[in-house]
């Protein structure tokens, strides 16, 4: 068996089951990373399970949504158009299905406009690494017509929020990408990064080179302040510590917010 086949042979027993609905390029990306990196494909199999497990399936309690579920939420928010309350209701609702966006609820109106209040309007969005974050949109404050691109790595979740931006009354796109390796070149005036870097070190290593690739004029980062499980384990001061040398070394300004579950930074590229 060559090299490739041995690579496309462990591509396809990694997507076995939940992961099945992931971006191509990013497993087979990581899937090649382990397998340089641990020689037998039985080791990797394992390592790179667990590194997509890491990027996607464990933000999603129980298990990823599936179509039927992505119809469900269509048609609440469909029922809610037009009516901003209701919006709004629908939109939170759905938002407690993904574990980032659901420890965001309780601090939503705060968040967004805390943290984006110097450059509002906003009149467009590059959402990387974005979940289910699209629908935070009402809560944002954005231009009349902003547009907003978001990108993730499950496919059916890229399409749900497709058909999802123009019932928010956004322009633009979802798109299923790879974004924590090459972020999509698309420019725009912000781009959410909200609790990606963490990733980002994980698997690439160089959140520098990353930062530096965003098209984007500001970035609104966050990091969370405890693990999924619940543990601080000083996350707060640890990932302020690291992130504020980062972005002196990069000479670039920021404002810094402290939230009960977020640590976030709009920062201003040089």
């Amino acid at each position: 068996m060559s090299d490739d086949d041995t690579l496309d042979d462990l591509v396809r027993r990694a997507t076995v089951g939940k992961y099945d609905d992931l971006c191509p390029a990013l497993v087979r990306r990581i899937a090649a990373r382990e397998l340089a990196i641990r020689g037998r494909a039985k080791d990797a199999l394992k390592t790179t399970r667990r590194k997509l497990h890491q990027v996607g399936a464990a933000y999603w309690p129980g298990s990823t949504p599936d179509g039927e579920r992505y119809v469900e939420w269509l048609e609440a928010l469909r029922r809610a158009r037009g009516d901003p309350a209701a919006l709004r209701q629908a939109c939170a609702q759905i938002m407690q299905a993904h574990a980032s966006t659901r420890e965001r609820l309780p601090l939503l109106e705060r968040f967004y406009q805390r943290t984006l209040r110097p450059i509002a309007p906003v009149r467009s969005v590059l959402d990387l690494g974005c979940g289910l974050n699209p629908l935070a949109a009402p809560w944002m404050p954005l231009a009349a017509g902003a547009s907003y691109h978001a990108y993730d790595v499950y496919g059916g979740l890229m399409a749900f929020l497709g058909e999802t931006l123009p019932l928010l009354g956004l322009r633009g796109e979802a798109g299923c990408a790879d974004v924590l390796h090459q972020p999509p070149i698309i420019e725009a005036e912000v781009a959410l990064l909200l609790k990606v870097l963490p990733l980002v070190e994980q698997l690439w290593g160089d959140p520098a080179a990353f930062l530096q690739a965003v098209n984007a004029r500001h970035l609104l980062v966050s990091y969370p302040v405890a693990s999924l499980g619940g543990r601080q384990r000083g996350m707060r001061h640890t990932y302020a510590q690291r992130f504020e040398a980062l972005l002196a070394e990069l000479g670039w300004a920021w404002e810094a917010h402290s939230f009960e579950s977020e640590l976030a930074y709009l920062v201003h590229k040089g």
